[in-house]
Protein backbone atom coordinates (compact mmCIF):
# COMPACT_ATOMS: atom_id res chain seq x y z
CA UNK A 1 0.00 0.00 0.00
CA UNK A 2 2.90 2.74 1.16
CA UNK A 3 4.72 1.99 -2.31
CA UNK A 4 1.83 2.52 -4.39
CA UNK A 5 1.08 5.61 -2.50
CA UNK A 6 4.25 6.78 -2.76
CA UNK A 7 4.92 5.95 -6.43
CA UNK A 8 1.75 7.49 -7.17
CA UNK A 9 2.32 10.95 -5.71
CA UNK A 10 5.45 10.46 -7.18
CA UNK A 11 4.24 10.63 -10.56
CA UNK A 12 2.03 13.26 -9.47
CA UNK A 13 2.47 15.63 -6.33
CA UNK A 14 -0.87 17.38 -6.84
CA UNK A 15 -2.41 14.60 -5.00
CA UNK A 16 -0.50 15.26 -1.97
CA UNK A 17 2.18 14.86 0.10
CA UNK A 18 2.26 11.01 2.17
CA UNK A 19 2.25 11.23 5.68
CA UNK A 20 3.14 8.45 8.41
CA UNK A 21 1.22 9.34 11.66
CA UNK A 22 1.82 6.79 14.84
CA UNK A 23 3.56 6.23 17.68
CA UNK A 24 6.92 6.11 18.01
CA UNK A 25 9.33 2.66 17.24
CA UNK A 26 6.75 1.38 15.05
CA UNK A 27 8.63 1.69 12.02
CA UNK A 28 7.94 4.69 9.79
CA UNK A 29 11.30 5.66 8.85
CA UNK A 30 11.90 1.58 8.11
CA UNK A 31 9.22 1.58 5.64
CA UNK A 32 10.45 4.86 4.12
CA UNK A 33 13.81 3.61 3.70
CA UNK A 34 12.41 -0.17 2.40
CA UNK A 35 10.28 1.89 -0.13
CA UNK A 36 13.68 3.76 -1.35
CA UNK A 37 15.82 0.78 -1.63
CA UNK A 38 12.79 -0.90 -3.68
CA UNK A 39 12.52 1.96 -6.12
CA UNK A 40 16.81 2.65 -6.26
CA UNK A 41 16.58 5.61 -4.53
CA UNK A 42 18.78 7.40 -2.17
CA UNK A 43 16.29 8.24 1.24
CA UNK A 44 17.75 11.19 3.08
CA UNK A 45 16.21 11.83 6.46
CA UNK A 46 15.56 15.52 8.09
CA UNK A 47 14.86 16.34 11.53
CA UNK A 48 12.82 19.00 10.83
CA UNK A 49 12.28 19.70 14.65
CA UNK A 50 15.66 19.84 15.49
CA UNK A 51 17.22 22.68 12.84
CA UNK A 52 17.24 26.35 13.31
CA UNK A 53 14.75 28.38 11.50
CA UNK A 54 17.39 29.89 9.24
CA UNK A 55 19.10 27.14 8.35
CA UNK A 56 16.18 25.36 7.12
CA UNK A 57 15.00 28.42 5.12
CA UNK A 58 18.57 29.38 4.31
CA UNK A 59 21.15 31.83 5.59
CA UNK A 60 20.86 35.19 3.30
CA UNK A 61 23.68 36.33 1.52
CA UNK A 62 24.91 38.97 -0.51
CA UNK A 63 25.94 38.33 -4.25
CA UNK A 64 29.31 39.02 -5.55
CA UNK A 65 28.61 42.79 -6.28
CA UNK A 66 26.99 43.04 -2.87
CA UNK A 67 23.75 44.74 -4.39
CA UNK A 68 21.60 41.39 -4.00
CA UNK A 69 20.31 39.19 -1.31
CA UNK A 70 20.30 35.30 -2.11
CA UNK A 71 19.85 32.43 0.18
CA UNK A 72 21.74 29.71 0.86
CA UNK A 73 20.38 25.72 0.43
CA UNK A 74 19.41 24.47 3.54
CA UNK A 75 21.76 23.07 5.78
CA UNK A 76 20.98 19.84 6.39
CA UNK A 77 20.25 18.97 2.68
CA UNK A 78 23.47 19.98 1.30
CA UNK A 79 25.16 18.27 4.33
CA UNK A 80 23.15 14.69 3.30
CA UNK A 81 23.97 15.28 -0.28
CA UNK A 82 27.48 15.76 -0.10
CA UNK A 83 27.01 12.51 2.26
CA UNK A 84 25.79 10.41 -0.52
CA UNK A 85 27.46 12.62 -3.23
CA UNK A 86 24.23 13.36 -5.11
CA UNK A 87 24.37 16.21 -7.96
CA UNK A 88 22.04 18.82 -8.01
CA UNK A 89 19.56 16.63 -10.50
CA UNK A 90 19.67 13.55 -8.81
CA UNK A 91 16.39 12.46 -7.56
CA UNK A 92 16.18 10.76 -4.09
CA UNK A 93 13.31 10.12 -1.24
CA UNK A 94 13.39 13.07 1.39
CA UNK A 95 11.47 11.94 4.80
CA UNK A 96 10.70 15.06 6.49
CA UNK A 97 10.45 13.68 10.39
CA UNK A 98 9.09 14.77 13.63
CA UNK A 99 6.81 17.10 11.63
CA UNK A 100 3.92 17.10 14.79
CA UNK A 101 7.43 18.57 17.10
CA UNK A 102 8.69 21.28 14.42
CA UNK A 103 8.68 25.08 15.46
CA UNK A 104 5.84 27.22 13.97
CA UNK A 105 8.62 28.74 11.77
CA UNK A 106 9.93 25.67 10.81
CA UNK A 107 6.71 24.54 9.42
CA UNK A 108 6.02 27.72 7.69
CA UNK A 109 9.51 27.21 6.06
CA UNK A 110 8.19 24.22 4.84
CA UNK A 111 4.84 25.29 3.22
CA UNK A 112 6.46 26.00 -0.09
CA UNK A 113 8.43 22.84 -0.01
CA UNK A 114 5.12 20.50 0.09
CA UNK A 115 3.68 22.80 -3.08
CA UNK A 116 3.00 20.70 -5.61
CA UNK A 117 4.07 23.70 -7.74
CA UNK A 118 7.00 24.81 -6.33
CA UNK A 119 8.59 22.18 -4.57
CA UNK A 120 11.01 24.96 -3.21
CA UNK A 121 12.41 26.68 -0.06
CA UNK A 122 14.19 30.26 -1.10
CA UNK A 123 16.88 29.10 -3.88
CA UNK A 124 16.61 25.52 -3.60
CA UNK A 125 14.15 23.44 -5.94
CA UNK A 126 13.64 19.82 -5.28
CA UNK A 127 15.18 17.26 -7.96
CA UNK A 128 12.53 15.84 -10.37
CA UNK A 129 11.51 12.86 -10.23
CA UNK A 130 12.40 13.25 -5.96
CA UNK A 131 9.94 11.86 -3.95
CA UNK A 132 8.53 13.76 -0.32
CA UNK A 133 7.72 11.45 3.23
CA UNK A 134 6.53 12.89 6.09
CA UNK A 135 6.60 11.73 9.38
CA UNK A 136 4.82 12.32 12.92
CA UNK A 137 3.36 11.46 16.08
CA UNK A 138 -0.22 12.38 17.13
CA UNK A 139 -0.05 15.82 17.25
CA UNK A 140 -0.43 17.31 21.09
CA UNK A 141 -1.19 21.02 19.72
CA UNK A 142 -3.04 21.96 16.72
CA UNK A 143 -1.35 21.82 13.38
CA UNK A 144 -1.42 24.84 10.88
CA UNK A 145 -4.40 24.26 8.60
CA UNK A 146 -2.50 25.22 5.42
CA UNK A 147 0.59 22.51 6.33
CA UNK A 148 -2.51 19.94 7.04
CA UNK A 149 -3.77 21.15 3.79
CA UNK A 150 -0.90 19.99 1.57
CA UNK A 151 -0.62 16.27 3.30
CA UNK A 152 -2.25 12.79 2.82
CA UNK A 153 -2.07 11.75 6.63
CA UNK A 154 -2.05 7.58 6.88
CA UNK A 155 -1.82 5.98 9.74
CA UNK A 156 0.79 3.84 10.81
CA UNK A 157 0.86 0.92 11.09
CA UNK A 158 -1.30 0.31 9.06
CA UNK A 159 -3.09 -2.93 10.74
CA UNK A 160 -2.33 -5.08 14.06
CA UNK A 161 -1.56 -7.72 11.75
CA UNK A 162 1.24 -6.29 9.58
CA UNK A 163 2.88 -5.08 12.87
CA UNK A 164 3.50 -8.12 14.25
CA UNK A 165 4.39 -10.32 11.03
CA UNK A 166 7.40 -7.18 10.36
CA UNK A 167 8.49 -8.71 13.53
CA UNK A 168 11.58 -11.19 14.00
CA UNK A 169 9.66 -14.40 14.09
CA UNK A 170 11.47 -15.35 17.21
CA UNK A 171 9.55 -12.75 19.42
CA UNK A 172 6.09 -12.15 17.65
CA UNK A 173 5.02 -15.06 19.91
CA UNK A 174 5.48 -12.58 22.46
CA UNK A 175 3.80 -9.91 20.14
CA UNK A 176 0.63 -11.70 20.29
CA UNK A 177 0.19 -11.33 23.71
CA UNK A 178 1.26 -8.08 25.24
CA UNK A 179 1.22 -5.84 22.15
CA UNK A 180 -1.95 -4.44 22.39
CA UNK A 181 -3.41 -2.99 19.25
CA UNK A 182 -2.69 1.00 18.35
CA UNK A 183 -5.82 3.43 17.52
CA UNK A 184 -4.24 6.71 15.82
CA UNK A 185 -6.12 9.72 16.03
CA UNK A 186 -5.56 12.18 12.83
CA UNK A 187 -5.05 16.10 13.46
CA UNK A 188 -8.38 18.38 13.35
CA UNK A 189 -8.62 19.41 9.78
CA UNK A 190 -10.92 21.53 8.02
CA UNK A 191 -12.91 20.84 4.57
CA UNK A 192 -11.25 22.73 2.21
CA UNK A 193 -11.98 22.79 -2.21
CA UNK A 194 -7.63 22.06 -1.71
CA UNK A 195 -8.70 18.50 -0.51
CA UNK A 196 -11.38 17.90 -3.39
CA UNK A 197 -8.97 19.15 -6.15
CA UNK A 198 -6.59 16.85 -4.70
CA UNK A 199 -8.75 13.94 -4.68
CA UNK A 200 -9.75 14.53 -8.53
CA UNK A 201 -5.85 14.21 -8.85
CA UNK A 202 -5.79 10.36 -8.15
CA UNK A 203 -9.25 9.62 -10.55
CA UNK A 204 -6.97 9.62 -12.99
CA UNK A 205 -4.91 6.62 -11.33
CA UNK A 206 -6.81 2.95 -12.18
CA UNK A 207 -6.12 0.90 -8.83
CA UNK A 208 -8.29 4.38 -7.28
CA UNK A 209 -11.05 2.69 -8.44
CA UNK A 210 -10.39 -1.09 -8.02
CA UNK A 211 -8.70 -1.23 -4.96
CA UNK A 212 -11.78 -0.07 -2.06
CA UNK A 213 -8.88 -0.04 0.79
CA UNK A 214 -6.62 2.14 -1.46
CA UNK A 215 -9.66 4.31 -1.72
CA UNK A 216 -10.28 4.70 1.59
CA UNK A 217 -6.90 5.74 2.72
CA UNK A 218 -6.80 8.24 0.09
CA UNK A 219 -10.05 9.76 1.24
CA UNK A 220 -9.44 9.13 5.40
CA UNK A 221 -6.18 11.05 4.25
CA UNK A 222 -7.51 13.97 2.84
CA UNK A 223 -10.46 14.67 4.59
CA UNK A 224 -12.04 15.77 8.20
CA UNK A 225 -13.08 12.42 9.43
CA UNK A 226 -16.93 13.25 9.59
CA UNK A 227 -16.97 13.38 6.15
CA UNK A 228 -15.35 10.43 5.03
CA UNK A 229 -18.28 8.09 4.92
CA UNK A 230 -20.35 10.28 2.65
CA UNK A 231 -17.33 11.00 0.33
CA UNK A 232 -17.01 7.39 -0.33
CA UNK A 233 -20.33 6.53 -1.16
CA UNK A 234 -20.53 9.42 -3.54
CA UNK A 235 -17.01 8.18 -5.14
CA UNK A 236 -19.23 4.68 -5.47
CA UNK A 237 -21.78 6.30 -7.26
CA UNK A 238 -19.27 7.97 -9.41
CA UNK A 239 -17.15 5.33 -9.81
CA UNK A 240 -16.37 3.90 -13.81
CA UNK A 241 -18.25 1.35 -14.19
CA UNK A 242 -16.14 -1.48 -15.94
CA UNK A 243 -17.47 -4.52 -14.30
CA UNK A 244 -21.65 -4.05 -14.81
CA UNK A 245 -22.43 -6.39 -12.54
CA UNK A 246 -20.27 -5.84 -9.51
CA UNK A 247 -21.59 -2.41 -10.14
CA UNK A 248 -25.51 -3.02 -9.72
CA UNK A 249 -25.18 -5.17 -6.78
CA UNK A 250 -23.98 -2.32 -4.90
CA UNK A 251 -24.61 1.17 -5.67
CA UNK A 252 -27.51 3.28 -4.37
CA UNK A 253 -31.22 3.51 -6.07
CA UNK A 254 -30.67 7.00 -6.68
CA UNK A 255 -27.87 6.02 -9.27
CA UNK A 256 -29.31 3.36 -10.31
CA UNK A 257 -31.89 5.32 -11.51
CA UNK A 258 -29.26 7.88 -13.37
CA UNK A 259 -27.10 5.35 -14.79
CA UNK A 260 -28.81 2.09 -15.21
CA UNK A 261 -30.13 2.73 -18.57
CA UNK A 262 -27.13 3.80 -19.62
CA UNK A 263 -24.85 0.86 -18.47
CA UNK A 264 -27.64 -1.51 -20.47
CA UNK A 265 -27.28 0.19 -23.59
CA UNK A 266 -23.09 0.18 -23.51
CA UNK A 267 -23.76 -3.45 -23.32
CA UNK A 268 -23.55 -5.07 -26.48
CA UNK A 269 -23.73 -8.83 -25.64
CA UNK A 270 -27.26 -9.76 -24.67
CA UNK A 271 -26.10 -12.63 -22.26
CA UNK A 272 -24.09 -9.91 -20.67
CA UNK A 273 -26.94 -7.61 -20.23
CA UNK A 274 -29.12 -10.70 -18.96
CA UNK A 275 -26.45 -11.00 -16.19
CA UNK A 276 -26.42 -7.37 -14.84
CA UNK A 277 -30.79 -7.94 -14.75
CA UNK A 278 -30.61 -11.02 -13.15
CA UNK A 279 -27.62 -9.78 -10.14
CA UNK A 280 -30.32 -6.63 -9.83
CA UNK A 281 -33.52 -9.34 -9.59
CA UNK A 282 -30.71 -10.59 -7.05
CA UNK A 283 -30.58 -7.70 -4.58
CA UNK A 284 -34.14 -6.91 -5.19
CA UNK A 285 -35.23 -10.61 -3.70
CA UNK A 286 -32.73 -9.35 -0.79
CA UNK A 287 -33.67 -6.27 -0.12
CA UNK A 288 -34.39 -5.14 3.44
CA UNK A 289 -35.22 -1.73 2.76
CA UNK A 290 -37.56 -1.92 0.43
CA UNK A 291 -35.58 1.12 -1.85
CA UNK A 292 -34.67 -1.68 -4.69
CA UNK A 293 -37.85 -3.13 -4.94
CA UNK A 294 -39.68 0.11 -5.57
CA UNK A 295 -36.95 0.73 -7.86
CA UNK A 296 -37.20 -2.24 -9.41
CA UNK A 297 -41.60 -2.30 -10.07
CA UNK A 298 -41.09 1.36 -11.33
CA UNK A 299 -38.79 0.23 -14.22
CA UNK A 300 -40.66 -2.78 -15.49
CA UNK A 301 -43.93 -0.63 -14.98
CA UNK A 302 -42.35 2.33 -17.00
CA UNK A 303 -42.53 1.93 -20.75
CA UNK A 304 -40.41 4.66 -21.55
CA UNK A 305 -37.40 3.53 -19.20
CA UNK A 306 -37.29 0.16 -19.99
CA UNK A 307 -38.47 -0.12 -23.61
CA UNK A 308 -35.59 2.96 -24.70
CA UNK A 309 -32.92 0.37 -23.39
CA UNK A 310 -30.15 0.42 -26.16
CA UNK A 311 -31.39 3.39 -28.21
CA UNK A 312 -29.09 6.28 -29.05
CA UNK A 313 -28.40 9.16 -26.69
CA UNK A 314 -31.43 11.08 -26.95
CA UNK A 315 -33.56 8.02 -26.18
CA UNK A 316 -31.10 7.23 -23.22
CA UNK A 317 -31.67 10.62 -21.68
CA UNK A 318 -35.79 10.45 -22.72
CA UNK A 319 -35.70 7.13 -20.68
CA UNK A 320 -33.41 8.34 -17.55
CA UNK A 321 -36.12 11.36 -17.47
CA UNK A 322 -39.22 8.95 -17.83
CA UNK A 323 -37.97 6.89 -14.84
CA UNK A 324 -36.60 9.21 -12.47
CA UNK A 325 -39.84 11.03 -12.86
CA UNK A 326 -42.14 7.71 -12.34
CA UNK A 327 -40.14 6.99 -9.28
CA UNK A 328 -40.58 10.67 -7.97
CA UNK A 329 -44.33 9.76 -8.10
CA UNK A 330 -44.23 6.51 -6.57
CA UNK A 331 -43.01 7.86 -3.43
Amino acid sequence: MLNTLLDATREKPERGVVTLIGPPQEGKNHAGYEYARSRSLPALTWNVAGDPEEEMGGHPLKDEHKREVVYSDPVAITTLKRKYGLSDTDPYLLILDELDKARRDNLTNLLSLLNPEQRAIRHYTLPVGSVILCLMNEPQTPMLEPLLARLLIVDWPRSQEARIGALPGTVRYIAQVVLKPITVKFPARPLTSGSLFKLEAWFDLPAFWTDDELKKVVVRGLFPEQATSEILAKLTEAAPVGDAVAWVRKVRPQTLADKLIGVLSSIESREERHQVLTALCEREKNDETGEIKRFWKVFLSTPDAAGLVGMDAAGQEKGRLALMKALSESK
